[in-house]
């Protein structure tokens, strides 16, 4: 399979609610064409520009949520690939048509454990639609193994093909749990999973190019 990079990785599962595409001429006709008052003209124009703050707040009050937007768009960028909208059944397409999946996770710290761990959850969406051929998981950095990570990436990140889905997650849970040491991560599940380790950003298009189609 080959991937060309340099594709389109900024459309934005909110795109819905953020100004209009095209040029302003076109979206100038588009009200002109439209039978409004102008009140109602400056009104649908003041909507249009405070989407993009909108969003912007909301990402503010859910910083997790942020982070996993900022993965998805690494991930296209990393793989020359397209970000897809909010309700579609993938995050990111690359150039072949096959679909990625981007889960994200921040450090949790199970009890007053000092192990620290990745989570990831609804691995197949939160009502089972997922439809994807690779499963992208990325997880924050835990900054007493860095070594143990690529310098060049801001994360730490495995990818999965679909078929081996099974395999790595928790018995009988659509979640995935990891110890951020990976010298010490040792279940079947995590040995499993450390095969799908990326090891740097330069080869991370390298393995979609080389690895066998899921």
């Amino acid at each position: 399979m080959r991937i060309n990079a340099g594709a389109d990785a900024s459309s934005s599962p909110c795109d819905h609610v953020g100004p209009a595409r095209g040029s302003f001429g076109t979206f100038r006709a588009h009200l002109i064409d439209s039978p409004m008052t102008k009140d109602q003209e400056i009104l649908r124009l003041k909507e249009r520009v405070l989407a993009p703050e909108k969003e912007l707040e909301f990402l503010k009050t859910f910083p997790a949520l942020a982070r996993g937007r900022a993965g998805e768009i690494l991930v296209a960028q990393l793989t020359g690939g397209v970000r897809t909208g909010y309700a579609d059944p993938c995050d990111v397409i690359v150039k072949n048509g096959h679909r990625l999946e981007v889960k994200y996770s921040h450090l949790n710290s199970p009890g007053h454990s000092k192990t620290r761990r990745w989570n990831w959850f609804n691995l197949l969406g939160r009502s089972d639609t997922k439809q994807y051929e690779w499963l992208v998981l990325a997880g924050e950095k835990d900054p007493r193994y860095e070594v143990q990570y690529p310098s060049d990436l801001p994360y730490v990140f495995f990818l999965v093909p679909r078929r081996d889905v099974d395999n790595i997650k928790s018995s009988g849970k659509l979640s995935i749990a990891l110890n951020t040491n990976l010298e010490t991560a040792r279940a079947r599940q995590s040995h499993a999973l450390k095969r799908h380790f990326v090891c740097s950003g330069a080869t991370f298009k390298d393995l979609l190019d080389n690895v066998a189609a899921p």
